[in-house]
């Protein structure tokens, strides 16, 4: 069940200045190197007798108002074909029927007169959804699911996976480009996939996943934060004689943490370093980048310790930079490090003074991670945003007062707190490890990353909601759930990929087949309320042949054709030479059948013989291979 995330502690993060710190987007999952190539419409300016040398023109007949040309309409190279195509006048033309299949040469259907065409709003995917030049892409279901949506880091945008393909498998994603294409070749990028829906050009994962965070006090000693009366009244923690405070303004965008000449100072957060150099403003100054996007500005150092060699290298926390100073602007002033955290642009810079306070207890040593109960300590740990929010409404968040910060905060948003202590922090919090099924424990124990997932997108992580968490994990990225369940999870969750009190040996030898090969398609169905159990998983698979029958004829006659019997059309299907080439080739049969051949048992021979005359390399390459015995 889903709940509001607690509004206290969010309107609370606010400063101001249109950022705030807290708040959180989804979690994007990334994939590495995913391969990138693109497609585009078949348009009738390009088919116009170019690849024929036929120009002839069909007018008002096969269903269509208005003139088309016969090769973009009839030929091998045109709608008949590809499916769909934009016409001259700027419609777009489907093929719906007939025309007798392809003649001997594959050029040219075998009777254009008898093919019936329409023209429709637009290109449809494999969603249902009208595809969109540069913004619509073609994935592999079982890798990205339909509907997601993508961001591309290579292009620098987000995309929505609308349509499947023949030769898009695994991490392959291919950009559909409308009528035109724009991009000269293929490449490959890392991609970040999201359940959300994102339009093409919301902020990227990167830069809006997170929020700031220190993990240590930027001066590593005695010191006073924030200009007042007693500025240069030097103490490790605040006090009455050296109270911390906040000198942010609209004319001062940071915090002056005042010090004696020469003490430490310290990377106040891992990052990369950009820049280290002098300024007449800044003077000796230092910049670090996170992995969220936010900067941290070290003004007028007395030194710089940062080489030329470390720039757009990594810095952990805690790594001395150099030591505080007076230099730049400040040269009249006494010695103080000019700290500021901004959102890439320094006018947008936001009050540090939340943070700082939050890390204080480090500046003389000490290690903020360590204050307070093992359990305080871990959800503290979790919840980075809890210590900077009651600094900014007036609570001591040094190290002694951290357990009763997390006892308040219990106290005010309860759901919250007891899912994270029954989850992530159910050991030193001792409590959850045996919350819901035997399947559900195992499943949250191998991947941990889940309840923190959910708790930070407003869930009930409580231990009576665990069985729903991981149901609904199922449902979003069922190949990972298949993974887990049939994998180290297979004695607890009964083995093939999920749900209801079966196992590896439920069904017949074709359905124990199909459901070890797509191990998504039991959290769907269970998913949408069906019963997965033992003795449903043959209903199970016939139900999904019959939505899904590219899937299901591609899995059948191919993986499982020797348990299936062929499929309709597999292991035993045509020539030993087409057995073999369909066995190796198992993109074949589900392009055909996506492009309306009739790809039963009959007709196997004739599927191989038209792919062999469309890509005669990759034919010959099969053939002349692994198939050379069966095609000789």
């Amino acid at each position: 069940m889903r709940r509001s995330i607690g509004l206290v502690l969010f309107l609370a993060g606010c400063t101001g200045t249109g950022v705030d710190p807290v708040a959180m987007t989804e979690s994007a999952v990334a994939i590495e190197g995913v391969e990138l190539t693109y497609y585009t419409l078949v348009s009738e300016d390009s088919t116009s007798g170019q690849h024929t040398g036929d120009t002839s023109v069909i007018c008002n007949d096969l269903g269509l108002v208005g003139c088309y040309h016969k090769e973009f309409l009839c030929s091998g190279y045109g709608v008949a074909m590809q499916g769909t195509g934009q016409a001259a006048n700027g419609s777009y033309v489907k093929y719906a029927s007939g025309g007798g299949g392809w003649g001997k040469d594959s050029i040219w259907l075998a009777d254009c007169s008898t093919a019936r065409f329409s023209t429709v709003a637009g290109v449809t995917g494999a969603s249902g959804r009208v595809l969109e030049a540069d913004y619509s892409i073609a994935v592999d279901r079982t890798v990205i699911a339909l509907g997601s949506s993508v961001w591309i880091d290579s292009e620098k945008h987000w995309f929505r996976a609308d349509d499947t393909g023949g030769g898009i498998t695994g991490n392959h994603i291919d950009i559909y480009e409308g009528a035109t294409a724009t991009r000269p070749s293929a490449g490959s990028s890392r991609v970040y996939v999201s359940s959300t829906a994102h339009g093409r050009n919301d902020p990227s994962p990167s830069s809006s996943s997170c929020g700031p965070t220190l993990e240590r006090y930027p001066v590593n000693g005695a010191h006073n934060n924030g200009y007042d009366t007693n500025a240069l009244t030097y103490s490790c923690t605040p006090n009455a004689s050296s109270p911390s405070n906040s000198d942010f303004g609209p004319a001062h965008l940071g915090n002056d943490i005042f010090a004696a000449r020469g003490t430490p100072v310290v990377a106040a957060t891992s990052g990369t370093v950009r820049l280290g150099f002098s300024d007449p403003t800044g003077g000796n100054v230092v910049y670090i980048e996170d992995s969220c996007g936010w900067w941290y500005y070290y003004a007028h150092l007395d030194t710089v310790e940062v080489g030329a060699d470390q720039i757009d290298k990594p810095i952990a926390a805690g790594t001395r930079i150099g030591t505080v100073g007076n230099t730049g602007s400040a040269s009249v002033t006494s010695t103080h490090l000019h700290f500021s955290i901004y959102p890439g642009t320094y006018s947008s810079g936001i009050d540090p003074y939340p943070y700082l306070s939050a890390v204080e207890a480090s500046a003389c040593g000490g290690d903020p991670a360590t204050c307070g109960s093992s359990c305080t300590q871990c959800v503290l740990g979790q919840r980075t945003d809890l210590l900077p929010v009651y600094a900014m409404n007036g609570w001591d968040t040094s190290c002694a007062n951290r357990d009763s910060i997390v006892n308040d905060w219990c106290r005010i948003d309860a759901p919250a707190c007891t899912g994270l202590r029954s989850g992530t922090c159910a050991s030193p919090c001792g409590a959850g490890a045996s919350c819901g099924s035997g399947c559900t424990q195992c499943v949250l124990a191998q991947r941990t990353d889940i309840l923190p997932f959910y708790q930070a997108h407003g869930w009930d992580i409580s231990c009576g909601n665990r069985d729903n968490v991981v149901t609904d994990w199922c449902r979003i990225d069922p190949q990972s759930c298949g993974a887990v369940k049939q994998g180290t999870c297979q004695a607890t969750c009964g083995g093939g990929g999920g749900g209801g009190g079966g196992g590896g040996a439920c069904g017949s030898g074709c359905t124990q087949c199909v459901l070890n090969v797509r191990p998504d398609i039991l959290p769907f169905y269970q998913s949408n309320g069906w019963d997965t159990s033992c003795a449903k998983r043959d209903a199970v698979v016939t139900d999904w042949c019959k939505i899904d029958p590219a899937g299901c004829s591609g899995v059948k006659s191919q993986s499982c054709s020797a348990t299936c019997g062929g499929g309709g059309g597999g292991g035993g299907c045509g020539s030993t030479c087409t057995q073999c080439v369909l066995g190796n080739r198992t993109d074949i049969l589900p392009f055909y059948q996506m492009n309306g051949w009739d790809i039963s048992c009959g007709n196997h021979d004739n599927v191989v013989a038209n792919w062999c005359t469309i890509d005669p390399s990759g034919c010959a390459g099969v053939k002349g291979g692994t198939c050379s015995s069966s095609c000789r």
